[in-house]
Order: C-alpha cells, then structure tokens, then sequence
C-alpha cells in the first residue's frame, strides 16, 4: 500500500532542499564545450602514440576521424592522444568521444582522461564502454564526482570520490588514452570529436558541513526510501515479510523443479546439455547468484579529521559505545601512513536502533530471509562467518594468504606480488586454510577463493619484476637457474637478449630489465611459470584441506 504522507514528505522535504541549492548556486561564463581533438585541419596522426595498434585518418562527412585498429590480438593495445598545450578542464564534468565499432564483433574500449598519478586515480578518470558490431555511440567520461562543484577549494578527506570535488587536478590535462578492452580478436574503431562539456555549477560550501546524519546516509537529498526516522526502519522489516521469494528453489537454493542429477552431498560441477552447471547437495541445477560482504563489521567508516562531517554521532559511553572503534594501515588514499584511526559503525548502530540489544540474531535471520526474497542464494566473498555456521545460504569461503615473502620490484595496486618459490608462501597457504576448517567438508559451501584482485600484470610484468629484485630474491635465483638450464653459457644469453653480463652472477646482481622484445619468449616462460605454481600450490594444499568442496580459483581484477 502507498504511503501518501511519506510520500508527500519526501517531495517537500526535496523541493526545499532544491531551494537551498539554488539559493547557493553561482553563474559562470564558460563555452559549452572545448574541444581537445576533432582530427580536421593540420592534425599530425605521427603524434598519435600507439601499442598494439595502428592509427590513421579517414575522411568522414567532409571532415576526418582518426580510426584505430589492433595489430595483434594479445598485450596492451592502446592509443594516447597527446595535447599540443595543457588544457585546463575546470569547468567541466565531462570529456565526450564518439566513437563507432567498426567490426562485425562485439568491442570494448576503455578511455582514460589525463595522465593518472596511481591505481586509485587511474580507475576513477577511465570508463569501460561496450559496444555491438557495427554501433556508434558517444562515451561520457565524468571527471568531476558531482555535476556541481564548490566555488573555492573545500577539502573532503578519506573519500574516493567526494561530493563537490574534481576527481584529479584538472587544471593541466594533457592527454587522454583509449585501451582495447577485448584480446580475442581484432579490433577496429573510429574516434572523432573528444572534447571537455557539461558545464559544472557552482556551489557555495557555505552551510554544507556537516553533511552525512544520523543514519549515515547523505543529508543533503532525499529520496524514495531513504530513512528518516527510526520508524522506517521498522517499516522495512515488515514489508521484506510480505515478500518471501521464489517458490521453485531447493533448500540449498538450486532449480527444486529442473532436471534432477545426482546428490553427492556437496555441490560440484556437472555438465548438462552440453553447458556446464552447478548442482547442488541435493543434485538440482544451481545458478549462485549472491552478493558479496554481507557483514556489519566491514561497515565502518573513520571519523578522525572528518569529525565536522557527520551532523550526530552518538556520545562514546552511550548505548552505541560498541560500535565506535579505530582501524589502521589503509592500502590508499587519504589515511595510508596515518596510523591508527577513530570509526564508527553505522550499519551496527541502526540495527540496534531497528532491533534492540539482540540485534546480531535479528540481522542473520533477516539477512537470510532478505537473500531468498531479492531471489539470491549465495554469500559472497567476505560475508560474516556468523551467517556461513547458521547453514541457510550457501556460501563462498576465500583463502588469505598474508606474510610472505614478496617480487620486491613488481608492482600492484594491492602492492608486490607473492615470491611463490619461497618457503614462506606455502607455509602462509597452509595457515590459512586451518583457520577455515569450520567450513571445510561442510556442504553449505560451494567452494574456496583464493584471496583477491591480484595484479598480474602484462604478460612479462612478473618476470620483469623479478629481474629487477636483489640477488637474494628466491624467484629471481629460481629465473637464473631456468634461463643457465637453457642457454648454457651467459655469453649465448647475452647474443639472445642483446645484454653484456659478464658472468650469471653479474646478471644474478644486476638489476637491470632486458629489452622485452629480444627476452620475450623467456620473460613469458617464466611469468607462466610463477602463476603457474601459484595455482598449483594453492590447488593441491585446498584439496588436501577440504577435498569436497570445489577449487574456485582467484577473483580476477
């Protein structure tokens, strides 16, 4: 039933917050667009850096675009456009290109503005845009967070993209990049007319602080749905009993009415109609379809040095003390370096203001409940082991595998990556693996990741890498040894990769990277072979631990 007094709330309570904004907003002269690249008159294609692809004009509607096409299908394909001057890109919060497929197959692209200074910016000045065989379409790249900004500079720490804020300095933007996101097949595109648009607004900071309330949410907008009172809360919980979910799933979430197979007990892969499956416990089909960090204690956000922003934290010794706590060593951002933080709990804090003193039983019997209503039957990756022991929703448990010797001159965005020939990364293997025995053998579990997001890199990154190390890195003694197995003597490497090492210890010592294109063969054996033994290592050790539930591999960036 329609609540038309919360409704008509909520529409006031938007309308006046639009009044306010508008009281706030400032005029700006600025040209609708600006445009960076648009290929006609005296463009020089020579200035288009290229890998992987070739570049060239073509005429188009009187004019010309610049068309792009992959050289190969493997590596990094990627073109960058440089700018004869810095631009300043202030006043806008978009940078559009239109862009058409000019393939029978489906593409991606990835367009990236500026010349991003780590992992964290470069993913928030890029977008990913598919597109189907033969489809133009424009890519609208944000480069502010909001299509407003502050009128002078207003800092907002500790948050990726916060409200207001240009997502880089955008005052000197010299270049914009596009990578082909596809490496099956040939790729082929055209690209015209890459300019900065939209406009931003200006907006007084006068008045924004504090700017998050007492439920954690943005105070500033109102929305269907958003909670404003301890009441909706309540109101929730009511409605997610009226909806109890599909009718058709098994105990464990599988298809209770599709083709039956055999019940192992444990789910397993199982190939049916020529298409492969899961199947449950019970032998029916199974599609996991879940989400993952189901959990209140991964909901904390930090409160020191951003004290002014929240417009109502509960006292420290009231009702809410627990959920007040301190976190440190961030991998990013504004708090990496800083030491230990002060947090807050919001997530924990509404639910004892939703349920009262129980509230930790009451969020696993709704969270369960809620999964089955939304039509979902797994906990992903980092879901609170409470909800794993209750044995209601399927689940995936995820190996760890911290303290161990590390590549020390590779890189990635989660840091270097593990020196898997060294006896500390089995051994980090093995601990982990005996923290999860709960869920070892237990048939609510579908199976094991391992850990998350590792960075590869490109397919000699690893090898690179390890070149780079001290001698006394274990994997780079491991590359040395290969490389003495195959070549003999240093002098037939040195004919090979075009180097002038003296002796294998001189290359031993040396941290000096080869020409990829003359060792490239080698570099990729041996990535092959660490990402081999990485999987290797972690495959036997898992089965050794629990061998009936399934191997899942790693989450790929």
């Amino acid at each position: 039933m329609l609540d038309l007094s919360r409704l008509a709330s909520n529409c006031f309570a938007f309308f006046i917050s639009l009044i306010f904004y508008s009281a706030l907003l400032h005029g700006q002269d600025v040209a609708d667009s600006l445009t960076m690249f648009d290929f006609d008159g005296k463009f020089d294609v020579n200035s288009v850096r290229a890998d992987g692809a070739e570049a060239s004009l073509v005429p188009k509607n009187g004019n010309q675009a610049l068309v792009v096409e992959s050289s190969n299908a493997q590596g990094g394909i990627y073109i960058v456009l440089k700018c004869s001057e810095a631009l300043n890109l202030n006043s806008y919060h978009h940078v559009k290109v239109d862009v058409t497929n000019l393939t029978d197959q489906p593409a991606q692209l990835v367009f990236q503005v500026g010349s991003p200074r780590d992992g964290m910016e470069a993913w928030q000045m890029q977008i990913v845009a598919d597109f189907e065989p033969g489809e133009s379409k424009t890519i609208a790249n944000p480069i502010t967070t909001t299509p407003w900004v502050f009128s002078k500079p207003t800092e907002i720490v500790g948050m990726r993209a916060a409200p207001g804020q240009p997502k880089t300095d955008l005052k000197r933007i010299n270049q914009v990049s596009l990578s082909f996101g596809y490496r099956n097949a040939r790729q082929k595109f055209s690209i015209d007319n890459v300019r900065a648009t939209n406009p931003v607004r200006l907006v007084s900071p006068e008045g924004y602080l504090p700017f998050v309330d007492k439920f954690g949410q943005y105070k500033h907008a109102h929305w269907l749905g958003k909670t404003l009172s301890q009441d909706d809360l309540r109101q929730q919980a009511r409605e997610l009993a009226a909806n109890p979910g599909p009718s058709n799933l098994s105990k464990f979430g599988g298809w209770k009415d599709g083709p039956k197979f055999e019940a192992t007990g444990f789910f397993r892969p199982q190939k049916h109609a020529g298409v492969w499956w899961l199947v449950d416990p019970e032998g029916n089909l199974f599609w996991s379809h879940g989400v993952g960090v189901v959990s209140t204690s991964s909901a904390t956000t930090s409160i020191t040095d951003r004290e002014n922003y929240f417009a109502s934290l509960p006292e420290v010794d009231s009702q809410y003390r627990n959920f007040f706590g301190t976190a440190d060593g961030a991998a990013h951002g504004y708090y990496k370096g800083r030491g230990e933080r002060k947090t807050f709990n919001f997530t924990g804090a509404n639910l004892l203001r939703k349920y009262g003193n129980d509230w930790a039983q009451h969020f696993n019997d709704v969270t369960h409940a809620r999964l089955r209503s939304w039509g979902m039957n797994t906990l992903g990756v980092a879901s609170a082991a409470s909800l794993f022991r209750e044995q209601k929703t399927p689940y995936v448990q995820t190996v760890w595998v911290p303290d161990t010797e590390k590549i020390a001159a590779t890189n990635g965005y989660w840091g270097p990556f593990h020196d898997v020939f060294h006896p500390s990364f089995r051994k980090s293997v093995k601990e982990s693996l005996a923290k999860c025995l709960d869920s070892a053998n237990d048939p609510w579990c579908i199976g094991y990741f391992i850990e998350n997001e590792l960075s590869w890199g490109g397919d000699t990154s690893l090898s690179m890498g390890t070149l780079a190390s001290p001698a006394d890195q274990t994997a780079k003694q491991v590359f040395i040894d290969d490389l003495k197995e195959k070549y003999g003597t240093i002098k037939k490497l040195n004919e090979s990769w075009g180097t002038k090492h003296d002796t294998w210890q001189a290359l031993l010592e040396s941290k000096e990277k080869p020409d990829v294109k003359k060792a490239r063969q080698d570099l990729m054996a041996f990535d092959r072979k660490i990402v081999e033994t990485y999987f290797s290592t972690v495959y036997n050790e898992i089965k050794a631990t629990a061998p009936n539930n399934m191997y899942m591999g790693c989450r790929l960036a």
